[in-house]
């Protein structure tokens, strides 16, 4: 009986009884429904710009997904297998437990890349392709895992002057396809 009590009175520990946001029912401590409200926030304005074609690269993806309508691409690789093979990252490109690999962003040119400025850092935000490549669309204040806020970026339309390419013969400016 002493066991079974003492299981509860450690297991209820982890919980509390009134959140400080989200549903106000009692809810384990790591609940992060505010995480969840900033992805579903996002996935809302994303929405009407999705096209069949659009692909929408995170971590967190439940929420985006659902309430965007968009393609994703896991960055985390439960639901996009090809996403493991750019992991693990080297521990110094770690502020936290996690980060999103520069290379993977690179070669699957997401049309958008959402994610808390804690998991991009020291790989996305430090990475010159990604600053070519990509455009700082909108920053939600927020300072969940320590972060500085929540960047939803997207894959310019025009191509950066580094991929502007000159025929041999001619001169003249040819550009790549800006989706590769």
């Amino acid at each position: 009986m002493l066991p079974c009590l003492l299981f509860l009175f450690f297991s209820l520990r982890a919980w509390t009884l009134t959140p400080d946001h989200g549903p106000q029912r009692p809810a384990p401590q790591m609940a992060w429904f505010k995480l969840e409200e900033l992805y579903t926030q996002v996935g809302k304005e994303l929405a009407p710009e999705m096209s069949l074609e659009a692909v929408i690269a995170a971590g967190d993806i439940g929420a985006l997904g659902y309430f965007s309508g968009g393609r994703i691409l896991d960055t985390l690789g439960l639901v996009s297998p090809q996403s493991s093979a750019y992991y693990p990252l080297p521990p110094a490109q770690l502020v936290i437990t996690y980060a999103i690999s520069a290379d993977l962003i690179a070669d699957r040119k997401p049309d958008y890349v959402v994610f808390l400025e804690v998991y991009g850092r020291r790989t996305l935000l430090t990475d010159l392709r990604f600053a070519r490549d990509y455009t700082l669309r909108q920053k939600i204040p927020t300072d969940i895992y320590g972060s500085d806020g929540m960047l939803v970026y997207k894959r310019n339309v025009t191509p950066a002057p580094s991929e502007v390419n000159r025929d041999k013969s001619t001169g003249q400016a040819e550009a790549e396809s800006p989706r590769g």
